[in-house]
């Protein structure tokens, strides 16, 4: 979930508010952006999260200038901004590629939007060191590019991005060429940094750890439209639609029929919650929702029994598997000094009410 500091996100002096409204970008009868309308309020980290084709990218290119949308309309801070070409757009870009100059040194490339404004030397000097020391990297000004490693590159892309104190940083995928353990620590450094400076930042990612831990707030995207636009909390714990219910994080679903008294029927078992409509219908459970434990007497609401089928420890939690008859469950347990049960045990899952969400449909 999204990382907390000492402070929340404030806006800084340059940040912009960021306006989307009734989007839509078609590439010959493809619809890629339909009727995608979003506030950012400025200072505020959104993430734009969904599978390839959603239409993130090209939400976020158009944003920066780089697409130009067939309906709709980009405004910045109030401004309509929809016709203005990229390179007069208050906003910088940090792509994949890190798009930095091989040829030139560290600081002559974070120097480079600076230079192209023709802001005087001293005050260059000024901003690099500034730029520089805000990615941790105070000392290498006079390194060639090529010479660092990718998590360095990283950092000096983004120094470049933000020492022109843009309105907007957008960041298309930027740490996604990264091995795990240096895109988790580059995720803490990243959201720091985006705090400092107080700056409005989208960010696209397909990578739903990264917007979860990152995003103020996230737009669950499908078919060129926003499915879902909540906190981390909120699309995670209450999905509005089966889309996003599977898309974010592991479920456990359960296919059955919805009575006219609101219980939810499965073969092997009734699962009493909310009061959704009757007729054939969808329960997911979070694995880590699902307690397995001896059994004992007959199976209640809200419980299965089963026989383990698997156990493999995952970090902090360990994954147990567990068939019960035409139904196979996901449980992750945490490893808290508990025995786990072992392959072949009988066992029973169970979850309670809460955690369950219904959603209609057959498939």
């Amino acid at each position: 979930m999204t990382m907390l500091t000492d402070r929340p996100p404030t806006a800084g002096r340059t940040s912009a508010e960021v306006e989307l409204s009734g989007l839509i970008k078609r590439y010959g009868g493809t619809v890629a952006v339909d009727q995608l309308s979003l506030t950012v309020p400025a200072g505020e980290f959104v993430a734009l999260l969904g599978p390839s084709g959603c239409g993130k990218s090209t939400t976020l290119r158009m944003l920066a200038g780089l697409e130009q949308p067939d309906s709709g309309q980009v405004r910045l801070s109030g401004v309509d901004v929809t016709g203005v070409p990229a390179h007069r757009r208050d906003i910088h870009t940090v792509f994949q590629s890190y798009a930095l100059f091989p040829h030139l040194s560290v600081a002559d490339n974070v120097a480079f939007p600076l230079r192209q404004r023709g802001v005087p030397r001293a005050e260059i000097r000024s901003r690099v060191a500034e730029a520089l020391a805000l990615v941790q990297l105070p000392a290498i000004g006079d390194q060639a590019v090529t010479s660092l490693s990718g998590g360095q590159q990283q950092r000096v892309a983004l120094a470049r991005a933000v020492v022109d104190r843009p309105g907007v940083l957008l960041l298309d995928e930027p740490l996604s060429a990264l091995d795990r353990s240096l895109r988790q620590a580059m995720q803490v450094e990243l959201r720091l940094l985006q705090q400092n400076l107080g700056v409005t930042t989208v960010l696209v990612t397909h990578d739903q750890e990264e917007a979860l831990s990152l995003a103020d707030r996230i737009v669950i995207m499908s078919d060129g439209r926003a499915e879902q636009i909540g906190t981390a909390e909120e699309v995670y714990d209450f999905p509005d639609s089966l889309f996003v219910a599977r898309f974010v994080g592991e479920q456990n679903e359960l296919t059955g029929t919805v009575d006219e008294r609101g219980r939810f029927g499965h073969p092997e078992v009734t699962i009493v919650g909310d009061r959704p409509e009757a007729g054939p219908s969808i329960a997911l459970i979070r694995p880590e929702h699902v307690r397995v434990g001896p059994i004992s007497g007959p199976a209640d609401v809200n419980a299965i029994d089963g026989i383990v089928r698997g156990v493999s420890i995952a970090g902090i939690s360990s994954v147990v598997l567990v068939h019960c008859r035409d139904l196979t469950l996901l449980a992750r347990v945490p490893r808290d000094g508990r025995p786990l049960p072992h392959v072949g045990d009988q066992v029973r899952c169970s979850w309670d009410t809460a955690h369950v969400r219904i959603f209609r449909g057959e498939s």
